[in-house]
């Protein structure tokens, strides 16, 4: 559904961040790339998504060639993105960082202030009400009006995810989605997705911690150096001498 091939992306300098990486996140899975610090790993989801132009090599979404477009593109073709770091409007409210992220809102257009106030009335209860259903699932509902900075930081990963979700996505890139998240809300996240995923949606997963990895990934790539070390199922990836020399005897 989203494959990279051979992308290779040269930063100022002449440094190479990655150097002829394939990819492939199949349908209704969940594609895990780990690595050390500096493999290319965030670099990939940048490819993947639009916000980072490889030099050579081709993104492909659902069979047809990307590569030139940008994520705003790519969103509204149904890739969402998720980043290691959350970026909640702090100053908006739990519900009001969902809306915002409505795709084609009336409400964004002058002449629908003028000429379409019932249909912008209709398509806004419309967004509450899938707002509510999201929040529900991840028990943040009670939050709503809550001001968005002050969650804790897994309850912001799961808004973080819920406003990704307002795009009606295929598919979600998620970086590092357990950084900063306590062990409780790491488990609500992966059974979220685990929920997600039989639903039909597909994902991406570049994350650290291997419990998480282990609970939820179909198929894993390690990546170092800016290139595909290996790649298959957890446990035989994990059991690989030459990954536990990559990760300097760090990995379980």
């Amino acid at each position: 559904m989203l494959e990279a091939d051979n992308v290779s992306v040269v930063y100022e300098g002449g440094f190479k961040a990655l150097n002829g990486v394939s990819v492939r996140l199949a349908a209704g899975a969940v594609t895990a790339l780990i690595g050390p610090n500096g493999a290319g790993k965030s670099t990939l989801f940048g490819v993947l998504a639009g916000a980072v132009r490889p030099v050579a090599g081709d993104v492909r979404l659902g069979g047809q060639t990307v590569t030139r477009h940008g994520p705003a593109w790519r969103a509204r073709r149904g890739l969402a993105r998720t980043f290691q770091l959350s970026s909640e409007l702090s100053s908006l409210t739990v519900l009001e960082n969902l809306l915002v992220a409505r795709p084609h809102a009336r409400g964004e257009r002058l002449a629908s202030l003028v000429f379409a106030r019932g249909a912008m009335r209709d398509e806004e209860a419309a967004g509450i009400d899938k707002a509510r259903a999201l929040l529900q699932r991840v028990d943040l509902w009670r939050l709503a009006d809550a001001p968005a900075g002050t969650l804790s930081g897994g309850q912001k990963k799961l808004l973080e995810l819920c406003r990704a979700l307002m795009l009606d996505p295929r598919i979600v890139l998620m970086d590092e989605p357990s950084a900063g998240v306590n062990p409780t809300r790491i488990s609500e996240v992966v059974a979220f997705v685990q929920a997600l995923r039989q639903e039909g949606v597909t994902f991406g997963l570049v994350e650290h911690n291997m419990a998480m990895v282990r609970a939820l990934s179909d198929h894993v790539y390690v990546l170092t150096e800016g290139q595909v070390l290996t790649e298959g199922r957890f446990d035989n990836v994990i059991a690989d001498t030459q990954v536990a020399s990559a990760y300097l005897g760090t990995l379980p």
